[in-house]
């Protein structure tokens, strides 16, 4: 059967990955080229009291340093969700903001806070260490049906429960699923 499960699937990039002829960004290099670099959350739920990336902004080749605020102020606004979906009843369901930036509190580990933008990648990387934010560590669960239960640690105040709602995306056995512009999946 093709594309069964806990079959092999041979990639089509994976010869010039492995042989060394694969490019990446990395290796890109353009006349007056800069590097960006995120700064990420290091804890799973807090409080963001304080971000100050003075320093940062003082550093050689520092070009631009943005925190969720300087974003707001822009009026870039959130990531918005391209697939709206639906609760199994048919209403719409909660729908969480996704801030480019986080403003005011982060919700999980990896949450891009800040971005540096300077001349050098180590440029970057160097005020990117700089930037010192002050957490205030919020309760936080790892399980989701802890997440579920009467008391948990709220995420959004405006999903009540920690729930968006649950999706009737299911796949009936015969259904393909697109997974790229080459392949598809038979369930």
């Amino acid at each position: 059967m093709k594309f069964g499960v806990g079959q092999p699937v041979r990639r089509f990039e994976d010869p010039a990955l492995i042989t060394g002829t694969g490019r990446y960004t990395d290796d890109l290099k353009f006349e007056n080229m800069t590097h960006a670099v995120v700064v990420r959350a290091q804890v799973a739920h807090a409080s963001v009291r304080r971000i100050d990336a003075t320093a940062a902004r003082g550093m050689p080749g520092v070009l631009l340093v943005l925190t969720g605020s300087d974003v707001n102020a822009d009026g870039l606004g959130d990531i918005p969700c391209s697939v709206p979906l639906n609760s199994r009843d048919g209403s719409s369901r909660f729908d969480t903001p996704r801030p480019v930036l986080a403003i005011g509190k982060v919700r999980h580990v990896g949450q891009p806070v800040a971005l540096v933008v300077a001349k050098t990648l180590l440029q970057a990387q160097d005020a990117a260490g700089a930037v010192e934010i002050d957490y205030e560590a919020l309760p936080a669960v790892t399980d989701a049906r802890a997440a579920l239960q009467k008391g948990a640690p709220q995420l959004f105040d405006s999903v009540p429960g920690c729930s968006t709602g649950t999706t009737t995306h299911r796949i009936s056995p015969r259904q393909t699923l697109p997974l790229s512009g080459r392949r598809t999946l038979r369930r």
